[in-house]
């Protein structure tokens, strides 16, 4: 938008003959070889006068916008991505404990079996069973252990670590907490702070402004500059009045006849604007798809965790009930085997529910663009 100014030295050794100028070199003889040295400032200026500079500038400072918000967009996948991670682990090392409780259970009735069956009440057959449902139940930790290990992998490299140096802070499930007042709804204005659709309002812009500098380019183009220097034949003569040289000129540029480009080039940049708008549409409604899913899955969540715990408390209340009842001889093996079963599943899924609604919270803060509503942060305060 600035003029250019710059500043020219030079000095040449030179040999110029006068029939260079239609001069006859007998009358003006010139000497074989000098030295000519020069100095002076140039200024030249192009007048804006369609705009394609200002909106050449309008459109790398929005492409330099949506550099921005991709490397945020990066920068949301990668904490997303982590938060995830950690609950997986959390959760792994949660089913871990659950199935350790599981063993646990096994152990103390294989004992309750054992005892029974050294006072004569119980054929050797319930030892058999106890013993068979103890080693299954046992088979559950190294797969557990595995998922463990690939989500502590996982964290570590999203992390920048190496895995195999890799130690993650002890997180449980509990530790995590919810988000107060999260509901089924929410203002569809936290969407537009995602970057993904940040970045495809910068690149509409960047596309609108590639509109205006194809079509400045249909206009002429004005120039001017200005020069002045000083040429002498030995050093000590420049600045010398007589040595100065000045120039001034102005420049005009129209095209005439392109074989129709720069018109051609205008259509590009208004179909490329149109392919910009129908891609941020497209962002926009892939982002309120998303954030609707993930909102649904939330009520749905919330049941899940609600229906597994109360299938945990009776199961729990079952397991205590029917060892209870099998010490005193008035119900079967299998029957006490059946509700620990029930027992281990409902455990077990009531992890599972908990880590997923944790899950789909962390994606709906990543969907709404990583930051948790306004109403949300004075609801917690």
């Amino acid at each position: 938008l600035f003029p250019q100014v710059g500043l020219n030295a030079s000095v040449a050794r030179e040999k110029l003959s006068p029939t260079t100028f239609g001069l006859s070199p007998s009358a003006f003889p010139l000497p074989p070889n000098f030295n000519l040295y020069q100095v002076g400032p140039t200024v030249s200026y192009a007048l804006d006068l369609f705009g394609a500079t200002r909106r050449q500038i309008e459109k790398d400072a929005a492409l330099a916008e949506l550099r921005a918000h991709e490397l945020d967009a990066a920068t949301l996948t990668l904490s997303g991505n982590t938060v995830l991670e950690a609950i997986d682990l959390a959760s792994a090392e949660a089913r871990i404990r659950a199935a350790d409780d599981i063993v646990a259970l096994d152990r103390q009735n294989v004992a309750l079996v054992a005892t029974a069956r050294a006072a004569g009440s119980v054929p050797d057959s319930d030892v058999i069973l106890t013993q068979s449902q103890l080693a299954a139940d046992e088979t559950l930790r190294p797969t557990l252990d595995q998922e463990a290990s690939v989500a502590r992998h996982a964290l570590a490299v999203l992390l920048g670590r190496a895995p195999a140096a890799f130690v993650p802070p002890g997180l449980r499930l509990t530790d995590l907490t919810l988000p107060p007042g999260l509901g089924v709804s929410l203002p569809s204005r936290l969407v537009h702070q995602r970057p993904d659709i940040l970045a495809a309002e910068a690149n509409l812009h960047a596309a609108s402004a590639q509109i205006g500098i194809a079509t400045a380019q249909l206009y002429p183009a004005v120039t001017l500059s200005a020069g002045i220097s000083s040429a002498a034949l030995q050093p000590g003569q420049l600045f010398n009045p007589s040595t100065l040289i000045w120039s001034i000129a102005a420049g005009l540029a129209q095209p005439v006849f392109d074989g129709g480009m720069r018109e051609s080039e205008r259509q590009a940049a208004l179909a490329g604007f149109r392919a910009a708008a129908a891609d941020y549409q497209q962002t926009v409604l892939d982002a309120f798809r998303q954030v609707a899913d993930l909102l649904q899955a939330l009520v749905h969540d919330a049941d899940l965790v609600a229906a597994q715990k109360r299938a945990v408390d009776t199961a729990a209340q079952a397991v205590a009930l029917q060892r209870y009842s099998y010490a005193r001889g008035a119900s079967g093996l299998l029957d006490l085997l059946d509700v620990q079963r029930q027992y281990q599943h409902a455990l077990l899924g009531f992890i599972q529910a908990q880590a997923q609604r944790l899950r789909d919270t962390a994606q709906l803060l990543v969907a709404m663009g990583g930051s948790p509503p306004p109403e949300l942060l004075s609801a917690a305060h």
